[in-house]
Parts: C-alpha cells; sequence; structure tokens
C-alpha cells in the first residue's frame, strides 16, 4: 500500500558539541499529491522508547515506540486528523537523523489524547514499530493462492512472518548470528541455505500461528532478540555481542539471501566530560545495580511430526478421485469444494456409497516399525450422515497378528470391518466434527507393518433426510504425522556449578538438533533434492575456533548460562548522547565491563537517554552441567 508525506516537523537537537538535525515525517495511506505542510515542533518533539516491561535481558522481542509533539494552533491540522476514523496503518511515521531514517512505524490512534483546551497547545502523537500489528497478524502461509506446506529458507521465513506483516515494504533484517553449521558450503548463508518446514507455523485446529508467536519461538529457540535500530530491525543472538565490530546477515525483500556485511562502528565509550567519550554522565542518576547469577534454566520441547500423506490437502483431483489417495470402487462419489487457501482450503466431499466391503473408500499405505507413535489430526463438515468414518490399521509385512485402531489403542483384530471404525460426529450446532489421536507405540510383532489409513463413504445418520437431500461429509485437510521414537516431549536444561538459586520459569522453545526428519522441529538444509536434519555438534563458531561445536539446543542453553553465570552488573540512570542506538556495545572503565542496552527512554531534543545497560559475558562463560530428558506421552 502506498503512504504519501503529508505532513512534516523539523528541528535540531541540543547535543553541546555535535547537534544533529531531525525530521518527523507523517505519510497518510492512498493520499493523492497532497500539499505537504510544516508543523512546529512542540517542547517535547520526539521521545523514543525502547525495551520490555519487566527489562529482561533475554526478551525475545523488544518493542519501540515513538511519541512526538507538534504545537496545535487555528489553521493547522486538528488531533483528530490523526485519531478519530482511522485505521492502524492509515498513518505512517519515520523519524530522519541527519537525512537517516532512524524510526518508521505507525499511529496508533486508540493511545493519544489532546487537552479539551483553546488552542494553542502541544498534541502528542504515539507510534509503535508493529511489533504489536504482528499479534494480530497470522502468517502469510498462501503460496501461488495455495497452502504453503513444504520447506522454506530462513530468508523465507523471514519475509513471510516479518516482510509480508509490515504495511511497508523496504523493511530491512540485519542478522548477527555468528555460529552456523560446518555443512554448509563458504558461499551459502544462513538465509539461503538453511531450511525450517512451515508446518511448525500451523496449527490444526487454529490455523497460522500469529506472526509475533512464530517469530517469538524462532528468537527463543536461537538465543537471539529483535529490534528496530538505526532503521533496520536487528536480529542479534546475544552471545554475539562480545565482539568490537558485528558482521551481519542483511536481509531484504529483494534480497532474500541476504548479503554480509560489517558495522565496525559499534562500541560507545561511557564517562565523563573527556573528549574521548561520546556518552556522557548527567544529573548524578547513575546507579550500579547487581542481577543474580542463573541456577538453572528447563526448556521444554514438544516434538511435532511432518505430515507423511500425499496430497493431504486435497489440491491434485481428477475428476472423480484425488491422485495419491488408491482410488473407491463404483458407488462412492467425490468431488472437490474450496479455493485451496488458507481461509478456504479445498474439501474433499464424499457423497453415494460407503460399503466398506465393496471398496467403497478411499486409501493410503506407509510402513512402520514397533514402537513408533502415529497422529492423526482429521475434521469435516457432517451432513445428514453418521459422521465422518475413519479406519486405521496395521498388517505385518511377513505373517503375524494384525490390529487395528480403537480410540489411541492397537486393538488385535482381522480384516478391517465396520465395527473397527472411528466415526467422527458431528456438533450438533455447527454439524462439523474433528478428531485428533496420537496412538500408543507400534506393538512389537514379527517386524515392520503396513499403515493403512482409510476414509470410507457416508453412512445415513439418524435424522431423517429430507426428500431429495443428497448426504455427505466434506473432509478438510488430512494430518497423519508419524513419530521415530516413543517419547512425545525432550526436555533439556543446564545447572550453573555455582552456589546460586535464581531459577526462572522453564521455557517452551521449538527446534532442536535430533537427526529426525520426521520433525517441524528440525533445521535443515538441503543436498541435491533432499532436505536433512542439521547434524549434532553441527553448530561452529565463525568468529572464535576454539568455541565447541554444538547442537542448536545446548548452544542456546549455554548462551544462557554464560550471560548469567555470575552477579551481573547493570547501569541504570541518565545519560547525555545523540550517537548512541539500540544495538550498540557501551563500554564503561568505570566498572572496566562492557555493556548491551537493554531499554532506553530517548528524549531527542535534550539528547537524553534513561537506560538500563547490562553486562555482556563472554560467550563460553560459566561452568554448568547441561542435560536432556526423553519423555513419553504417559510421563
Amino acid at each position: 500500500m502506498a503512504h504519501a508525506l503529508t505532513y512534516r516537523i523539523s528541528f535540531q537537537d541540543r547535543h553541546p558539541v555535535l547537534p544533529a538535525n531531525w525530521e518527523i515525517q507523517l505519510l497518510r495511506k492512498n493520499a493523492t499529491n497532497p500539499t505537504i505542510i510544516e508543523l512546529p515542533a512542540g517542547q517535547a518533539p520526539i521521545i523514543i522508547d525502547k525495551g520490555n516491561s519487566d527489562a529482561n535481558t533475554f526478551g525475545p522481542i523488544i518493542g519501540t515506540s515513538a511519541t512526538i509533539t507538534y504545537t496545535y494552533d487555528i489553521g493547522l491540522p486538528h488531533p483528530n486528523v490523526f485519531i478519530k476514523g482511522v485505521e492502524e496503518d492509515t498513518w505512517m511515521m519515520i523519524i530522519l537523523k541527519n537525512g537517516v531514517r532512524e524510526f518508521t512505524g505507525f499511529v496508533v490512534p486508540d493511545s493519544n489524547t489532546y487537552p479539551l483546551l483553546h488552542p494553542p497547545y502541544d498534541f502528542q502523537i504515539n507510534a509503535t514499530d508493529y511489533f504489536q500489528g504482528l499479534k494480530g497478524t497470522t502468517v502469510n502461509l498462501d503460496d501461488d493462492v495455495l497452502f504453503l506446506y513444504d520447506y522454506i529458507t530462513w530468508g523465507a521465513f523471514f519475509k513471510r512472518v516479518l516482510f509480508d506483516s509490515l504495511p511497508y515494504d523496504d523493511a530491512v533484517v540485519n542478522l548477527v548470528f555468528s555460529r552456523r553449521p560446518a555443512i554448509l558450503s563458504d558461499a551459502a548463508t544462513l538465509a539461503n541455505a538453511l531450511y525450517i518446514h512451515t508446518d511448525i507455523l500451523y496449527d490444526f485446529d487454529k490455523g497460522p500461528l500469529f506472526a509475533y508467536d512464530a517469530l517469538k519461538n524462532f528468537l527463543l529457540s536461537t538465543g537471539c532478540r529483535i529490534f528496530y535500530s538505526a532503521g533496520a530491525y536487528w536480529v542479534m543472538r546475544i552471545e554475539d555481542m562480545d565482539q568490537t565490530s558485528f558482521t551481519y546477515l542483511q536481509i531484504t525483500p529483494d534480497n532474500l539471501d541476504g548479503e554480509v556485511m560489517t558495522d565496525g562502528d559499534t562500541i560507545r565509550y561511557l564517562g565523563t566530560s573527556d573528549p574521548q567519550n561520546d556518552v556522557y554522565y548527567t544529573g548524578r542518576t547513575q546507579r550500579v545495580r547487581v542481577d543474580p547469577a542463573l541456577k538453572q534454566q528447563s526448556f521444554i520441547y514438544k516434538l511435532k511430526g511432518i505430515n507423511r500423506l500425499t496430497n493431504f490437502d486435497w489440491r491434485d483431483y481428477s475428476v472423480d478421485y484425488f491422485p495419491g489417495w488408491h482410488k473407491p470402487n463404483p458407488g462412492l462419489v467425490l468431488s472437490r469444494y474450496g479455493s485451496g487457501t488458507i481461509s478456504d482450503p479445498y474439501k474433499a466431499r464424499f457423497s453415494g456409497s460407503g460399503d466398506m466391503s465393496s471398496g467403497q473408500f478411499i486409501w493410503q499405505q506407509f510402513i512402520v516399525k514397533p514402537g513408533q507413535r502415529v497422529e492423526l489430526n482429521i475434521k469435516g463438515l457432517i451432513y445428514y450422515t453418521s459422521g465422518i468414518r475413519v479406519a486405521v490399521y496395521i498388517q505385518p509385512l511377513i505373517g503375524g497378528k494384525q490390529y487395528f485402531l480403537s480410540g489411541s489403542e492397537w486393538r488385535e483384530g482381522s480384516t478391517p470391518a465396520e465395527d473397527q471404525e472411528i466415526i467422527i460426529a458431528p456438533n450438533s450446532k455447527t454439524n462439523q466434527g474433528s478428531l485428533s489421536i496420537t496412538t500408543s507405540p507400534i506393538p512389537s510383532g514379527s517386524g515392520s507393518f503396513y499403515l493403512y489409513l482409510s476414509l470410507p463413504g457416508p453412512k445415513p445418520g439418524d435424522d431423517p433426510v429430507p426428500p431429495g437431500t443428497v448426504i455427505y461429509n466434506e473432509v478438510y485437510p488430512v494430518f497423519l504425522r508419524i513419530y521415530n521414537d516413543t517419547y512425545v516431549e525432550i526436555d533439556t536444561q543446564i545447572s550453573n556449578n555455582g552456589v546460586y538459586s535464581y531459577i526462572p520459569d522453564d521455557l517452551e522453545v521449538t527446534f532442536l538438533d535430533t537427526n529426525d526428519n520426521a520433525l517441524s522441529n528440525t533445521i535443515y538444509y538441503k543436498e541435491g533434492s533432499d532436505y536433512k536434519p542439521i547434524t549434532k555438534d553441527g553448530w561452529v563458531s565463525i568468529k572464535d575456533s576454539t568455541l565447541a561445536a554444538k547442537p542448536i539446543e545446548e548452544l542456546m542453553a549455554r548462551d544462557r548460562l554464560a550471560a548469567a553465570h555470575i552477579p551481573v552488573e547493570n547501569i541504570e540512570g541518565n545519560v547525555l548522547a545523540n550517537t548512541l542506538r539500540f544495538h550498540h556495545v557501551v563500554e564503561c572503565a568505570d566498572i572496566n565491563e562492557r555493556l548491551m542496552v537493554v531499554r532506553d527512554k530517548y528524549n531527542v531534543l535534550q539528547c537524553l537517554h534513561d537506560v538500563l545497560l547490562v553486562t555482556i559475558m563472554p560467550e563460553g562463560s560459566g561452568d554448568g552441567i547441561y542435560s536432556v530428558t526423553q519423555k513419553t506421552a504417559e510421563e
């Protein structure tokens, strides 16, 4: 969507040595060749506020808000222009410092007030960096109209989760991540050579995740945080802030492969008015605070499989059957409805006869082994039938017992019969029904089994069918996942060997290196046409070759320990600067530490920052025990 510059505010800040020129631009959506009107700056023209409400060092998404102030008077735009009858993307706000973009956001109309007085008076306009907007925006999982269920690169992940969710098309992501799988070639980037499966971005019951949640899951799993600084979204691994310069991968909507770049201007020196410093103490407000050391942190990984069904979403249809599913015998009529998008997926309509003994069903076959588990998710519309009929059974490849699925348990039985079916009954209000089952492990036998999933045609229900009515079931995309192990969850833990007591809440995270290509929790690389999981101990350091290679889940856990393995010194209070940005590292000679910015409320005119700075610990710091526990469904 197009936004056109409509109003502008200009001023110079009051830095005593190097004052900067600032410009605020207010751009209206779908405005056509507006006359640009200059607005007078208020007493505090810009306040930029960055940070989490709890000032947590490990908070993965750090929001930015900007409050601008102009002096309203007769003849100037009334405050209602910005807050009444407008949406959250009506007004774009761009802030420039010396002509370079510092902030891009959108006016939030419901968080503004103005005095009910005769003008002139100052009016404040609040804007955010749109992270809040991601909470109400689902991940874009449509691809050429159809539902995308496939492997995507990290670059495509940022496109679908961030770029496609933002109401402007020139966003930039700077990825600072010094670990990479050793298997990748030197020419490869993390953005074009690492893959995730879109299944991890999709929930069977709710559909696509909200972009905010998908982004948060990625950041927590990789030990990163994201924030807006100097006109870009920075995705920074916390343990990569122990450097004097940053090598980063810049990803844009036009270059999802990313371009390697270096920023050597990352250090800011904090002190008195000594000329070597560019961040100065002011107001005698500075305090040193010590945060407790981490004793223990636990992480929970709930395993999620990739759908094994061919044509699970009914996208392939050929006159009277669905390729990938075995054809039914005559009598069962198959047709397709819907448009194939996330919001309107294809549905397979089953009408006609559904006699199992006459072969009036469709089915797929797989080979499974003892100890594996099967997850099945089906939902659909039930129209004057007894319900959606499902039959799941296993037969040994070579002689032995046969089993059918009853609830979540495998029961011994012979050739499938109607009394062995699972019936998905309709909700009385919606006529829809759903089934979600995770089975007990495949029983031991003489070896592997054939697993069959069959969907028979409909049978009449108990309600009278109006004359001339065709009964049918409509089945939405079907998910069948096969898990290679008996456990459903992996819990990891990092424990500090030091004598400390702080234990934060457990964290639920997503990505881990399991060497299991059946899981969407896995990060993949591509070899030829095959997608292969990153091997354990596959992530090496490109900044320090002495750091041991680790799997991604242990790497992230040890990063947590490193950052807080001893009590951590913080500095909070006011400082004077107009070159300090959120991605910078602050060096403080008074405590002989380097610190990261965790909170910053910046009065631009006065060049005053109210900051919280946290000591950066070198990667690999600390001494602790890492443990892994596999949990079954019964635990």
